[in-house]
């Protein structure tokens, strides 16, 4: 997948693209950009040096009087924060110092509504995103009506943010000079992990990327991660598709899902900003939208008033249900492997997830094999649940456990 990136002016330093570059995408007008997006882009640009090109682009998808051109001047000039931003730093939640700003500053070219819902702008982004080998007309057809719904709700947007459909800001990119996205994430996350995902491509130099096609085909490490990459390509296919007619994000969507299958103690917004990893503003944002929408109530805890668990509305409830079955495409061929095969892909993606757990690139998993309750089998020994006191299969092993009691270390 090619990273699409407008800009209209360079601001601070020179912009040059190396042979490995580094894209941060912020607003002036989102704290987390600043508490956690900035501080990781100065610690990722030191430990590389001239191994990485990094910048930054300033956007815009919401907040439009406060996040403009103007105020990221002020932010380069005089290292002048603004709104939330500037409040955080004043509630003494963000400890803003200019030299962090040590990356060349792009500012995203922006595209007003009439432009964002042309038929072109919306093709091209299905053109760059889309397999269209694994994925059918109709569900590019669908892709296309819920791209044009979502844009119809903006007045305006950054381009480059548009064009490569992000979750929102700090969104990360590390991509080649031809454009080749190689790793994307969004919102907060550990830096050595992030270091030890950047460094299978910087130090190697990208000799052996898994979607080098030469590669590719004499490895098979780098077949199946290619193969991984096409089914999350699907997921997200899917999940657009569900907000088609409801004018919900794709988190959102996630969030009353997530809402409608698990207990209270993981209805808050410090639990689902751990489950999505995102910031806890970013998942407040969130909510504040879907009880606009009646989507979902709020009850605060007797004992703490700032704290409060999230419940499904009536409506909230139907909206959760209609959509939990998203993934029912990609479950009908898995219905139809042979009972080992399944066993066997189980337990070689849960291996993969607890692995990526360990290394901080995912964080909350109620799996049985990070569950103080769990005693692995070996050999001819079974494994065992102390909690329910029984033995188990691999095919009995969970990955979402509701009675999951994380390993203290």
């Amino acid at each position: 997948m090619k990273l699409a990136l407008s800009y209209t002016d360079v601001i601070n330093g020179k912009f040059t693209l190396g042979s490995i570059n580094l894209m941060m995408v912020f607003q002036v007008n989102c704290p987390g950009c600043f508490i956690h997006g900035f501080p990781l882009l100065k610690e990722l640009q030191a430990h590389y040096n001239n191994k990485l090109s990094c910048f930054a682009l300033a956007t815009v998808f919401e907040d439009f009087h406060l996040n403009t051109e103007e105020h990221v001047r002020l932010l380069v000039n005089t290292g002048g924060l603004i709104g939330e931003t500037l409040r955080s730093q004043e509630a003494g939640h963000l400890n803003w110092d200019s030299s962090t700003l040590s990356v060349p500053v792009l500012i995203d070219e922006f595209v007003n509504q009439s432009e964002l819902n042309q038929s072109e702008f919306v093709n091209r982004i299905i053109q760059n995103m889309v397999d269209p080998n694994i994925t059918t007309a109709l569900e590019q057809e669908n892709m296309r009506a819920t791209l044009k719904n979502y844009f119809s709700q903006l007045p305006k947007c950054g381009k480059t943010f548009a064009e490569n459909l992000m979750r929102g800001t700090p969104s990360f990119f590390l991509f080649t000079d031809s454009m080749d996205i190689l790793v994307q994430w969004f919102g907060h996350a550990d830096s050595s992990a992030i270091k030890n995902n950047l460094d299978i491509f910087i130090n190697k130099k990208m000799g052996k990327s898994p979607f080098d096609l030469k590669h590719q085909n004499e490895n098979i490490d780098s077949r199946i991660i290619a193969a991984m990459e096409r089914i999350s390509q699907a997921f997200r296919v899917l999940l657009w598709n569900e907000s088609k007619e409801l004018s919900l994000s794709p988190i959102q969507i996630q969030i009353l899902i997530f809402l409608m299958f698990h207990s209270e103690a993981k209805r808050k917004v410090s639990y689902l900003a751990e489950e999505f990893n995102m910031t806890k503003a970013t998942i407040s944002d969130s909510i504040k939208v879907l009880e606009q929408k009646k989507f979902i109530r709020k009850e605060y805890e007797p004992h703490d008033t700032r704290s409060y668990i999230i419940y499904l509305t009536t409506k909230g409830l139907e909206i959760a249900k209609r959509t939990a079955s998203f993934t029912n495409q990609i479950q009908e061929p898995i219905a139809r492997l042979l009972a080992e095969d399944k066993e066997n892909l189980l337990i070689s993606l849960m291996s993969i997830i607890q692995h990526l757990n360990k290394t901080g690139v995912i964080t909350i998993q109620r799996m049985c094999k990070t569950c103080v309750h769990f005693s692995p089998g070996s050999g001819k020994t079974q494994h065992f649940c102390n909690l329910l006191n029984q033995k188990l299969l691999d095919r009995d092993l969970r990955i979402d456990c509701p009675e999951h009691a994380f390993i203290v270390k």
